[in-house]
């Protein structure tokens, strides 16, 4: 089965810029395999997905997972906003997720991510990793270091479904 997925030029001009910086080499072999080029994206244009994977599949786990912390940072002046009315950061990553930007992508047949469990000091997410389960993770990372949060130890099991990647994450923190 073919999905057709589409996200926002923002954040495909957010990793190329973010992997322009830490590896050019790597960012402009992707940018020729992009089927519209960087420089004539709109930030509230619909792209081809597949855009994104080209970066993301460049890269190795742990360098996704350094971009998906990248994304929060990038973003954290939103986030930091509405930092203060969630005590635990189970309770943030539960509104990101329950809040997820479903503006910002498209697909034809949409899993819907979803908190399978949550305590004090852990999350279990289950989600549509679309083959880069790491990028997900660092996101995730991100916020809990938000928290300063950084000793995290990430379980992580997939399944495909329906032609998709169903990835479930248990992470737990100190």
């Amino acid at each position: 089965m073919i999905i057709i997925a589409e996200v926002k030029g923002k954040y495909i001009m957010m990793i190329d810029s973010m992997l322009n910086e830490f590896n050019p080499e790597v960012a402009e072999v992707a940018r020729k395999e992009l089927d519209t080029e960087v420089s004539k994206m709109m930030e509230d244009g619909w792209y081809n997905f597949e855009n994104l994977q080209k970066y993301l599949s460049k890269v190795s786990e742990p360098a996704q997972r350094v971009l998906g912390k990248k994304v929060i940072e990038a973003k954290k002046r939103n986030i930091s906003e509405i930092l203060e009315h969630f005590s635990r950061p189970a309770d943030l990553l539960k509104f990101a997720v329950e809040n997820d930007p479903k503006e910002d992508f498209k697909k034809e047949k949409m899993y819907q991510t979803q908190v399978l469990d949550s305590g004090d000091d852990f999350i279990t997410i289950k989600l549509n990793s679309d083959g880069f389960p790491a990028y997900y993770e660092g996101i995730y990372m991100g916020v809990l270091e938000m928290y300063k949060i950084i000793k995290t130890h990430i379980k992580r099991n997939t399944e495909h479904v329906d032609g998709q990647e169903i990835s479930t994450i248990e992470i737990k923190w100190q």
